[in-house]
């Protein structure tokens, strides 16, 4: 009775309102954004890892990803039948996880239940966390674990527990096996350690700094550093345990790349690139609210150790990164966020605490400002969910976002219809599909939706890009066949078909590449690929 009592006290009533909120939220049009080239990957490597254990449970690796996010899909994957919306929702269950954690991390920072909320209603729509937490990518799922990381480092240290330490060093190694950019948050986890310290007042006094303190940390930090690479080092057990390591040359310079002039290169071009991300999807107004607060002495020294903390995970893509997405700085937007609540809070602790009469006027400006900049804030949130909802085109995405999500091939337009109208024909006719590429949105996109399905007549093959023509087995195979369809992107059409052969396409906005269906058939002796 007690429980039932609290559950509808006000403070329960409150989280289970968030709770309803996030799921509507997140739920709504969860599939309106055609599938993304690592979206289908990632769960057709679940698909395949379903139908072949033995041989496909470590496949990720050799494509330098670990595994445990793929292995999460799994389960999802047998309960919906649409697989796409069965990866988001996975997602969708993270980000879930993500808020819980991040309203249990604001209470270390001495912030009430009303902020906590708060703080987690803000997570829950700002866009950088509403777009992840409706994608089936690896980045949200890492970024819990750090969250619960960072929460268990700094229950260690206040109270000496050895559990918090193992929570610690456990979560680690599990960001470690979503993601290996987990690394790169060790940083900050060594500068969250300080803050306790900084927050300590006198009737705290077993946080104040000692030297048997310093020994105590860094005994808990090298246990749950072992605790957490231990895990990953789990993985060396598989042959392909190398192949982690041999992507990085495809995002970032190698060392030998670096003269001193690449490096400041890097900072100013890559800076400008981290700066307008964290505009863009932490809002402006935020950024701005932060700063704002610096000038108020209650957050002041928290609030330039976070900032610190977003640095340290930030500098080392800054300096040695070649291709940089925002996803890739979804870690560094959780100190920020944590930032963003503590400088609210600081700065209407401020005005509200300003009651001398002579200040009147300057408090009702300061109010002014803050409820205009939290307006913008909530109502930029606002219109990126929308048309999250409606219509993803329009989402005010970054450029290099756009090109990813919405324009170029990576983004699925016209996948579903595809496997749908491949499904259709091979009711009654043998139907070989050929694609552009060998993984990604083709063919995995159309495989992803054809998992589980009668195949009996339907075989589904990439050949690579771009088009010029068919190799001369598969043009051997395809006589097979009843019907032979080529999947293709317009501006990877290298070919020269007849118009009538078009059997339909699925555009992105206007100016971006088409995803084109062609029978190939009739034409199959002509379609030798060139030496």
């Amino acid at each position: 009775m007690k429980k039932l009592l609290k559950f509808f006290s006000a403070s329960g009533v409150w989280v289970a309102g968030l709770g309803v909120f996030y799921f509507l939220t997140h739920l709504i049009g969860l599939t309106k954004l055609p599938v993304f080239a690592d979206e289908a990957i990632y769960i057709r490597w679940a698909q395949l890892i379903m139908d072949d254990s033995s041989r496909y449970a470590l496949f990720a690796l050799n494509d330098g990803k670990t595994p445990l996010f793929i292995w999460s899909l799994i389960p999802w994957q047998y309960v919906f039948s649409d697989q796409l919306w069965a990866g988001r929702w996975l997602a969708v269950l993270v980000g879930a996880g993500q808020i819980l954690i991040f309203a249990r991390l604001l209470k270390e920072f001495g912030l009430s239940k009303k902020w906590q909320l708060g703080g987690s209603l803000l997570m829950s729509i700002l866009p950088f966390w509403f777009f992840h937490h409706r994608m089936a990518l690896m980045d949200g799922m890492l970024v819990m674990w750090l969250t619960l990381s960072w929460l268990g480092l700094l229950r260690a240290i206040k109270t000496r527990h050895w559990s918090w330490t193992l929570l610690t060093g456990v979560s680690f190694g599990l960001a470690l096996l979503t993601k290996l950019p987990a690394i790169l948050f060790a940083p900050v986890l060594a500068l969250a350690a300080i803050q306790p310290f900084l927050t300590a007042t006198k009737s705290t006094e077993k946080l104040k700094f000692s030297l048997e303190k310093f020994v105590f940390l860094i005994l808990q930090a090298g246990l749950a550093g072992a605790i957490g690479f231990g895990l990953f080092l789990l993985l060396k057990f598989s042959p392909a345990f190398g192949q982690l390591f041999s992507r990085g040359g495809d995002f970032l310079f190698r060392f030998s790349e670096l003269s001193f002039s690449q490096v400041g290169k890097n900072l100013w071009n890559n800076g400008r690139v981290f700066l307008t991300v964290f505009g863009t999807y932490l809002t402006w107004p935020s950024l701005g609210l932060i700063f704002a607060a610096l000038f108020v002495p209650k957050q002041r020294r928290t609030l330039m150790l976070l900032i610190l903390m977003t640095l340290s995970f930030i500098l080392p893509i800054q300096i040695m990164g070649k291709v940089i997405y925002a996803r890739y700085l979804l870690p560094a937007a959780l100190p920020l966020t944590v930032a963003l609540v503590l400088s609210l809070e600081a700065l209407i602790s401020a005005v509200t605490t300003e009651t001398t009469k002579p200040k009147w006027l300057l408090r009702s400006i300061k109010s002014l400002l803050i409820a205009l900049f939290l307006g913008s804030i909530i109502t930029t949130s606002i219109r990126f969910m929308i048309y999250s909802w409606l219509n993803p085109n329009y989402l005010p995405l970054t450029v290099s976002d756009q090109v990813q999500y919405l324009t170029e091939w990576s983004a699925g337009n016209g996948v579903v219809e595809v496997s749908q109208a491949a499904l259709k024909v091979a009711e009654k006719n043998s139907l070989l599909v050929l694609t552009e590429g060998y993984f990604g949105t083709l063919p995995d996109g159309v495989l992803l939706y054809l998992h589980g399905k009668n195949l009996h007549n339907l075989f589904v093959e990439g050949i690579g890009q771009p088009i010029h023509g068919l190799p001369q087995p598969m043009i051997e195979k395809a006589q097979r066949y009843d019907q032979v369809w080529l999947v293709v992107n317009s501006h990877r059409l290298k070919l020269t078909l007849p118009a009538e052969n078009l059997l339909g396409q699925y555009c992105r906005l206007p100016g971006a590449p088409c995803l084109q269906i062609w029978d190939l058939k009739p034409y199959l002796k002509t379609l030798s690929k060139p030496n």
